[in-house]
């Protein structure tokens, strides 16, 4: 049996609106048995929304999944609450609605744990972390309370130990910094952790929105992130709204998720739209990858091959030895990755709002920034 797992998938957006133009364009994702996605967003039109940046999708969007042909989805993601519990709900009656398995995330922690099996002796668990930078609004199940599986050791040993004897699982973690191309230490430590299981066949990771690289060990892979595979543009309303217009609307448009000071068309830069479509024979146990890339303007997904596949699988194999530095020169790698990030994002937010308010608004803005920071500093002394 031929399993592939993908990344990210958003069928929001001009997906939605435009249902009949999404396209998987791939032979790997065509021959495949079975494919796995991490769906990174309720399936809801419930109107009450988290206090955040949200991602959602009508109910009526689980066609275009089925159209796909995916067969589940890991809901253990920062996403899945965007629509608070009922959109979990939601969610979960839609998927099943059409025959999509999901795993991951529940109605109670018992349910949230539950693997989604894909042959007798082979299952697939999802988990999230909680609590690093870029992961804050998480909610986490309970005993009564809906969320997603807790990304710890400790929680998915606890998992493993409890699978019928000759169980294998493959493990599906949302974790790490977004955008970036050096793996946090804690989520490389993991990944080694969990190939070192003998329950675990394969890992593979989400959230940084980029490819990384792979840990290998024990003759298994973790692939630490499969970057966003099919996730379409959409419009923002101030500050963070997903919004879906009744026309199309003459809106600037970022390659930046942040907020915004009027409506405003979201597009993933071109390095956000390559991604790692993981193929694994259950039978070998042997894994292999293939590239994708999704095109600029429409929610149309492409295997790359030739000259710029070869070019991706050498930035995946660079960052591959990167990982095997130790660790004091891999920190300095990871800071400085960081901080580059960090510094194009602000650098980067900053000219869009120029564009879209005007320099005479953002110098204003600067001015009163001062200011209070002046006056802080004066209340401080």
């Amino acid at each position: 049996m031929q399993i592939v797992v993908g990344g990210d998938v958003f069928v929001g957006g001009d997906a939605q609106q435009h249902p009949s133009g999404v396209q998987i364009i791939s032979k790997t994702y065509a021959n495949a048995d079975l494919r796995i996605v991490n769906l990174e967003h309720p399936l809801s039109d419930h109107p009450e929304y988290e206090n955040k940046g949200v991602l959602f999708a009508s109910i009526k969007a689980n066609k275009i999944l089925k159209n796909l042909r995916i067969d589940a989805v890991n809901l253990a993601n920062n996403h899945i609450h965007d629509k608070t519990k009922a959109g979990i709900q939601d969610t979960f009656v839609c998927l099943e609605r059409v025959d999509i398995g999901h795993f991951g995330a529940g109605m109670s922690l018992d349910s949230a744990k539950r693997p989604h099996w894909i042959t007798d002796s082979l299952c697939i668990m999802g988990y999230c972390v909680q609590g690093k930078p870029t992961l804050t609004k998480v909610g986490v199940a309970t005993a009564t309370d809906a969320g997603v599986n807790l990304c710890t050791y400790k929680e998915i040993e606890h998992d493993l130990d409890l699978l019928p004897e000759g169980m294998r699982a493959i493990i599906y973690c949302h974790w790490g910094r977004e955008h970036v191309w050096c793996a946090s230490e804690y989520v490389i430590d993991l990944a080694k952790q969990l190939l070192n299981h003998e329950r675990v066949v394969l890992v593979v990771g989400s959230h940084p929105h980029l490819v990384q690289g792979i840990i290998r060990r024990n003759g298994k892979c973790a692939y630490l992130s499969l970057g966003n595979f099919l996730f379409s543009n959409f419009y923002i309303a101030p500050p963070t709204q997903l919004v879906y217009p009744d026309d199309t609307p003459n809106a600037l448009t970022t390659r930046k998720y942040h907020c915004v000071r009027a409506l405003t068309y979201k597009k993933w830069p071109w390095w956000n739209r390559i991604a790692l479509l993981v193929n694994y024979d259950a039978q070998s146990g042997k894994s292999s990858y293939a590239i994708t890339m999704q095109d600029d303007n429409h929610p149309v997904v492409t295997e790359l091959d030739g000259v710029s596949a070869l070019l991706v699988k050498g930035w995946v194999e660079t960052l591959t030895w990167i990982y095997t530095l130790p660790y004091p020169i891999y920190s300095g790698l990871q800071k400085c990755n960081g901080l580059w990030v960090t510094g194009t994002w602000f650098v980067g937010i900053n000219l869009f709002y120029i564009r879209q308010k005007g320099v005479k608004w953002f110098v204003l803005k600067l001015w009163k920034t001062g200011k209070r920071s002046l006056k802080k500093c004066g209340a401080t002394k």
